[in-house]
């Protein structure tokens, strides 16, 4: 009897040593990363979507930075308000994806879709000039597209998110995308 009760003592000893680690808390960059992950392959599954072979990594500054340098007069923070029905600037940052940065692991990338980093699309245009940088990037990376960085709402049902063909034109705000029923898709509204 003395011999069963001190092997149960080890074995517990042993699982509390080593059975009960702590589990580490995922950042809100890891959440808006995985997140990001889900939007994009769903709406990469959408018709209109189908042409991408291979996608851009999006600029890690915020949308809203973006706008600011690139189109002052247009207001992206009413558009965020407005979009997110939030009732003052004040609320822009509890939304994902306005301060956190977007680290995508290309192997939640599905569906065959080449990941292209930053780094890869840079150093194309570093090497060659504007037209022959173009072609060979439709050549290594055949149907490129681009999207913007997401901003989701605090529980992930909404977000502002658009996929380009071509580069990206900043001139037209992101549409708003729904999460139904756990499948992202564009808001038609």
């Amino acid at each position: 009897m003395k011999m069963d009760f001190r092997i149960l003592s080890l074995l517990l000893l042993f699982n509390l040593i080593f059975g009960c680690g702590e589990t580490k808390q995922k950042t809100r960059s890891e959440i808006y990363s995985e997140k990001a992950a889900e939007l994009i392959n769903d709406l990469l599954k959408e018709e209109e979507n189908q042409i991408c072979d291979c996608i851009l990594e999006p600029n890690n500054q915020s949308m809203a930075q973006i706008y600011k340098s690139e189109v002052p007069a247009f207001e992206f923070e009413n558009y965020i308000i407005e979009k997110f029905k939030l009732e003052t600037t004040a609320g822009i940052d509890s939304l994902y994806g306005i301060n956190e940065k977007l680290i995508l692991n290309p192997d939640l990338i599905t569906g065959g879709i080449k990941f292209v980093t930053q780094k890869e699309y840079d150093s194309i245009y570093n090497k060659y000039d504007f037209e022959d940088a173009r072609e060979v990037l439709n050549e290594t990376y055949p149907n490129l597209c681009y999207f913007t960085k997401p901003i989701f709402d605090r529980d992930f049902k909404n977000a502002l998110f658009d996929i380009h063909y071509e580069t990206s034109d900043l001139w037209t705000p992101p549409p708003k995308v729904k999460n139904i029923q756990g499948v992202w898709e564009y808001d038609r509204n």
